[in-house]
């Protein structure tokens, strides 16, 4: 991780990921926010629907097509257990 100021860092996360049935690797930058006692991780990736055996979609006999490409933004919030 990347410190960019005492609360905000950056982390590059690398990992496996499922989708599908299909098995691939997968990395991408996430930004952890420190709030006290809570913490805020965001990110996205990219992914082919192609790599994971999925065909995109059609429409219209074929003439109108959905991009191969799907992108995932996502936010998790954690708060730090109580005591007790």
């Amino acid at each position: 991780m990347e410190n960019q100021s005492s609360n905000v860092l950056r982390a590059q996360v690398s990992g496996e990921l499922t989708f599908h049935g299909v098995t691939q690797a997968q990395s991408f930058d996430a930004r952890v926010v420190s709030l006290g006692t809570m913490m805020r991780i965001s990110g996205g990736f990219s992914l082919r629907q192609s790599d994971y055996g999925i065909k995109p979609v059609s429409f219209a006999a074929g003439t109108l097509r959905l991009k191969d490409e799907i992108k995932f933004n996502f936010e998790l919030v954690a708060r730090m257990q109580e005591p007790g």
